[in-house]
């Protein structure tokens, strides 16, 4: 099991008592890994500080649902920035459940397969590193446009989108002197991994 990713998807996914209690055990496991730049390092201290400024778990649950709800752009859902709406993200779901089932991983039953903690849970269930980063590097192109709109919000938990996105081995979006919001509707949807051009 590789410690980092299941630590990157237990800090994106909805706050735990243990992820709260082990908050400050997260950057020395990751030093210990080594699979982490020492740049890398820092954007999970960085997020550690937003964390750290909660007075307990219910306020970190309680902002982390206000920045996830439904009406938000900042979504964690691979396929939402793939096929939006469209009839064949089922059958893309299907896929990535089937694959996760093959590898032995049973998916939550209440969760999305494309669900990015879903996702890096079974990146941490992989043989090695490299085969890991091989797996990201196929999102690549997804985390890229996900850095991209938390970016646009000064989102909080960009800095773990950004860990993410360089270890996908992809550039990051061009960023215009001025940012105008584009609505999803306004992109047709692209190839899995693979949104088409800068926002």
């Amino acid at each position: 099991m590789l410690k980092t990713y299941r630590i990157l998807s237990a800090l994106l996914d909805y706050p735990s008592e243990e992820t709260w209690t082990e908050r400050e055990a997260v950057v020395p496991l990751l030093r210990a890994e080594g699979i982490l730049s020492a740049g890398q390092l820092s954007l999970a201290e960085q997020f550690l500080d937003w964390c750290r400024s909660f007075p307990d778990l219910r306020s970190w649950q309680q902002a982390y649902c206000g920045l996830f709800d439904s009406a938000s752009r900042e979504s964690l859902y691979l396929f939402d920035l793939v096929y939006g709406e469209n009839r064949e993200r089922g059958q893309a779901m299907v896929d990535l459940r089937d694959t996760y089932e093959k590898s032995g991983m049973l998916a939550a039953g209440s969760e999305m397969p494309d669900y990015l903690p879903l996702f890096l849970e079974y990146a941490a269930s992989q043989p090695s590193s490299s085969s890991a980063l091989r797996m990201l590097g196929e999102v690549g192109g997804v985390l890229r446009v996900m850095e991209r709109r938390f970016l646009d919000r000064s989102h909080p938990y960009l800095p773990l989108l950004t860990v993410l996105r360089e270890l996908s081995g992809a550039e990051p979006m061009k960023v215009p002197a001025r940012v105008i919001p584009i609505e999803p509707a306004d992109r047709p949807a692209a190839p899995y991994g693979r949104p088409d051009t800068d926002f």
